[in-house]
């Protein structure tokens, strides 16, 4: 049996992270002495401990005003419990009649928590219900999300939940209060959670004619990147994956991340950063350093996860073909080989040794085995056509892998397997709704990694798009 729930939220009106300022000094009051502001008995060492802890003190900068009245700066070079130890001011020492001051960039709180959540599965119209799961386009690391579409009876009246009023309530204006209403979409198959999105108050028709309501939802992932997508990066206290995804995604069970290499990023590279990058593009920027992708599943995990890698067993699907056949093709793509960026990385010598290696790398099949040219210059590139370009490309420091670190030359290349291989595809329909993106699943001897899977409930029958790994 489907179930649909559906959650109630405030969308504030923001589209960039909030800045805040967590200390500020007064120069009059402090000691202003030659290695740095003494702070002692005048802010609390706990103080100084959590703002250290949350957003990361040192390597940022205080600012003040000098006696001239211009902007001067000092970075802080360590914190202690009783002092910022700087660097000289930029331009002169602060006027003892302003204060210096440290802004942050806070985590994204763009939404309220549920204001109220529903059981609309009795009013669902079981026939009238389209799914799509898919984690990409086929343009590499363009994200296209899952979606889903359902159709509720408007007339629906019972067990204390009336349809009709609960969308009413927000339909003459569009509002909820001074906001604007988003939707948490809960689908769930024999009480298992299938897709977890939201939907806006646009998302959302009304067919007077039926007295039905028809709401397409969307993963979560499109909301972040319309709201907070343009904002600089948060101030993080330990720049790593886990602290980044958990500061700009909203409503999750978990978080999961499984990825080759260190996912702790370089934290004096990322600080340098957090001004000249913004969101949206740090997210496909890390998407491509680990070669990953991110989306939410069916029970409200988060997941940051390696393009090679599956959450669970292999499942044999033979016994669940609907019919003998199935179609399997070739996938062409555009490319012919990947560039990398190896910054910190290593390369084969002469005697088959890794040894460590700055530069550039090209990455391709070679009669079934992967094919590595590290040393590629930059006329290589120019005059080279056919590739796909996955170096990073950070400000101030172009294609350089420093925010993100070095990983093993076996974890960086089996990381992008399946875009270097010439892979089949498989297209089948099976007599289940149990498969989910990003499982692996068994036909005739061939291991296949499902790219995308679209489910008729009604029917419980899906179709599978998937490629075969070798």
């Amino acid at each position: 049996m489907v179930g649909l729930k559906i959650h109630l939220y405030a969308l504030y009106n923001k589209r960039e992270l909030d800045t805040s300022t967590i200390f500020s000094i007064n120069i009059e009051e402090y000691y202003l002495g030659t290695w740095g502001i003494y702070l002692t008995n005048h802010i609390s060492p706990d103080v100084i401990d959590s703002a250290e802890f949350l957003y990361g003190i040192a390597g940022r900068y205080l600012k003040a005003i000098n006696f001239d009245g211009q902007e001067t700066w000092a970075k802080i070079l360590t914190v202690s419990y009783d002092r910022f130890t700087l660097t000289a001011w930029s331009n002169q020492n602060p006027s003892p009649e302003h204060y210096a001051t440290l802004t942050v960039r806070l985590p994204a709180d763009f939404m309220s928590t549920a204001q109220q959540v529903i059981d609309v599965s009795d009013a669902l119209i079981e026939e009238e219900i389209g799914t799509d799961f898919k984690l990409e386009s086929n343009v590499k690391f363009d994200l296209e999300v899952s979606s889903i579409t359902v159709t509720i009876d408007g007339g629906y009246n019972n067990y204390g939940i009336n349809v009709k009023n609960f969308f009413d309530t927000y339909w003459e204006t569009g509002r909820l209060g001074d906001f604007e209403p988003v939707f948490g979409v809960e689908l769930l198959n024999n009480g298992i959670s299938e897709f977890w999105g939201h939907a806006r108050i646009e998302d959302i028709i009304y067919d007077k004619l039926n007295d039905n309501y028809i709401i397409s939802a969307y993963d979560w992932y499109k909301l972040v990147i319309e709201r907070i997508g343009d904002s600089f990066l948060p101030s993080l206290g330990v720049p790593s994956i886990n602290n980044f995804l958990l500061s700009i995604f909203p409503i999750f069970g978990s978080l999961i991340v499984t990825i080759n290499g260190n996912s702790t990023f370089t934290q004096a590279d990322y600080r340098a950063r957090e001004d000249l990058i913004k969101v949206k593009d740090f997210i496909i920027e890390m998407q491509k350093a680990f070669g990953a992708y991110i989306y939410y599943s069916g029970d409200k995990n988060l997941s940051f996860i390696n393009r090679n890698k599956s959450l669970s067993a292999t499942i044999d699907i033979s016994n669940l073909l609907i019919e003998d056949n199935y179609e399997e093709s070739f996938s062409l793509r555009d490319y012919d080989r990947i560039l990398l960026n190896v910054d910190g990385g290593w390369s084969k010598n002469s005697e088959g040794n890794w040894e460590h290696y700055e530069g550039w790398a090209w990455v391709y099949e070679d009669n079934g085995e992967i094919g590595v040219d590290i040393g590629v210059s930059q006329e290589d590139i120019d005059n080279a056509i056919g590739f796909l370009d996955l170096r990073q490309e950070l400000p101030e420091v172009s294609f350089d892998n420093v925010v993100f670190g070095a990983k093993e030359p076996e974890e960086r290349y089996s990381d992008y397997e399946d875009l270097i291989r010439l892979n089949k595809t498989l297209t089948v329909t099976v007599d289940s709704v149990a498969i989910n993106i990003t499982d692996k699943c068994l036909l005739d001897g061939n291991e296949y990694k499902v790219d995308r899977v679209k489910k008729e409930y009604l029917s419980q029958t899906s179709i599978i798009e998937a490629h075969r790994l070798i």
